[in-house]
């Protein structure tokens, strides 16, 4: 089910097992809290580390942007992904670009998985969506509650 080394949720927290014995599970959580679970209590698992794990990239932009440009985007950002020297070797397949998951009307969401080694899905989407935010922003695509920059000229009047 789960070793020492493996991230784990086991409702309703979750870390790093660090210690595994008859009596006891100890997880070490992200924010660094040692939390001790008698193993008697242990009824669900979730072992998030293995065999693989996935990357689920959420990018909310504004209603008013353009399907195909930010299909565009998303492709031009995904596509060939695992040949890229950061996150490449850390991709186990080809990214699964769900496209439009949520419209409302503030905001439209687009969803990305794709699958990694074990707990290296972190690192994949936060890499991944830092370069698909700055490729958005160089195509002019908004995000919820951005509003353009406005050239104001500043004319004095009498007084």
């Amino acid at each position: 089910q789960y070793a020492v080394g493996d991230f784990v949720r086991i409702d309703p927290v979750s870390g790093t097992v660090e210690e595994l014995n008859l009596r006891r599970t100890v997880l070490r959580s992200v924010e660094g809290a040692a939390i001790v679970i008698p193993n008697g209590d242990v009824r669900i698992i979730e072992n998030l580390s293995k065999g693989w794990s996935r990357a689920i990239i959420d990018m909310n932009v504004s209603p008013e942007a353009d399907d195909d440009q930010v299909m565009a985007v998303l492709h031009e950002v995904f596509d060939g992904i695992q040949l890229d020297p950061d996150v490449g070797a850390k991709i186990v397949e080809e990214p699964t670009i769900l496209g439009l998951t949520t419209v409302s009307t503030n905001q439209i969401t687009y969803r990305v998985m794709i699958k990694t080694l074990p707990s290296e899905q972190w690192v994949v989407e936060r890499t991944l969506r830092r370069r698909l935010r700055d490729r958005l922003i160089l195509r002019g695509i908004s995000f919820p509650g951005t509003v353009p920059a406005a050239l104001v000229d500043m004319v004095e009047g009498p007084g």
